[in-house]
């Protein structure tokens, strides 16, 4: 491979970040078409109402489900394309194969992170700060605020696992 200059590695991030930004309006679209079910999913560990308490709360909710999901579809292609591009910057002798099988590895293992967050930690976190109402406290709890913890132990423990 021939050395590149400064405007042909331009040229290429330019290039990569555009079909990284149109793979994740596409699969941010995706989400947002099924917004529904992930709502039903993330909602179910918790039993009580969710409520939003602004006029944009419900369409915030939607659109920033799209977004983070859509983000975790696109990751596979969005790591692709950051490799590629630092790929002549690698030493020549990492070969292909050990790229391919460290991040499919490091994916594994940030989903089975996610799955621990979500099916293990969350509903016993619930459970635990739900012990908290009484019969003259309740929990209000808001539609961000919720997505919001869910979202961070989800994250925690896919970062966690790595």
């Amino acid at each position: 491979m021939e050395p590149q200059t400064f405007h042909d590695h331009v040229k290429e991030l330019r290039r990569r970040l555009l079909w990284v930004i149109i793979a994740l309006s596409a699969s941010s679209t995706l989400v947002y078409v099924y917004r529904l079910k992930f709502i039903s999913v993330l909602s179910k560990p918790i039993s009580t109402p969710l409520y939003y308490t602004s006029p944009l709360g419900g369409f915030n909710l939607a659109i920033k489900i799209s977004t983070i999901f859509g983000l975790i579809l696109a990751l596979p292609f969005i790591v692709y394309n950051v490799v590629k591009f630092i790929e002549p910057a690698l030493p020549k002798n990492l070969k292909h194969s050990s790229i391919f099988r460290m991040l499919i590895f490091s994916l594994s293992l940030a989903i089975l992170g996610a799955a621990f967050g979500y099916f293990v930690i969350l509903p016993m976190s619930l459970h635990f700060f739900m012990g908290y109402s009484t019969g003259t406290i309740k929990p209000l709890i808001s539609a961000t605020e919720y997505l919001n913890y869910v979202l961070n132990i989800i994250i925690t423990f896919a970062l966690l696992f790595q």
